[in-house]
């Protein structure tokens, strides 16, 4: 019975350790003003460039058989 009561004690002290995190970024809207081609890791990868409304710009990573166009949109997160 002791067995059992301090394994509840110890689920329910661990367990109240937990608390949920909220997410802190708002989805925005970003267009692709650049695509340049780089040589990263050896190989070579096209690095994207967007901007979003607020003229705050944005670096990915793609591979090269991937197809882009300047001036698509894309949704992204931005920081609160």
């Amino acid at each position: 019975m002791k067995t059992v009561l301090a394994l509840l004690s110890t689920a329910a002290i661990v367990s109240s350790c937990y608390t949920p995190h909220d997410v802190q970024v708002d989805l925005i809207s970003a267009e692709l003003v650049r695509i340049d081609t780089i040589v990263r890791h050896t190989a070579q990868e096209q690095q994207l460039t967007w901007r979003d409304d607020y003229k705050t710009e944005y670096i990915s990573y793609a591979a090269m058989e991937r197809k882009f166009i300047v001036g698509t949109k894309m949704t992204v997160f931005r920081q609160r």
